[in-house]
C-alpha cells in the first residue's frame, strides 16, 4: 500500500480526515488511516467507525504499535478500510 492511499490523522477537525477518506475511496478500493498518539488515535478510530457505519467502509485490519520518542513510548494505529 502506498502513501496516496494513506490518510495521516492530527489535529483537524474529524470531518476532514472523513472527506479525506471518502475521496480516497473514488480512486482506491483501500484505505489506510494512520495515527500517533493517545488524541489522535481516538479520532483515528472516530475516522473508522464513522465510515464504516455512515459510509460503508469495512474495516478489515487493525494494527497497533509502539515507538521509543524521546525517551518516552508513544501509541501509533493503522487501520485499514475497504470499499464495500
Amino acid at each position: 500500500m502506498s502513501d496516496e492511499n494513506t490518510v495521516y490523522v492530527g489535529d483537524k477537525e474529524l470531518i476532514n480526515y472523513i472527506n479525506a477518506v471518502l475521496t480516497q475511496f473514488r480512486d482506491y478500493d483501500e484505505v489506510l488511516v494512520k495515527a500517533r498518539g493517545r488524541k489522535n488515535i481516538g479520532t483515528a478510530v472516530d475516522v473508522a467507525e464513522i465510515s464504516k457505519h455512515n459510509h460503508g467502509a469495512e474495516i478489515a485490519d487493525i494494527k497497533t504499535n509502539t515507538l521509543s520518542h524521546e525517551d518516552r513510548k508513544v501509541s501509533e494505529i493503522e487501520i485499514k478500510l475497504l470499499k464495500e
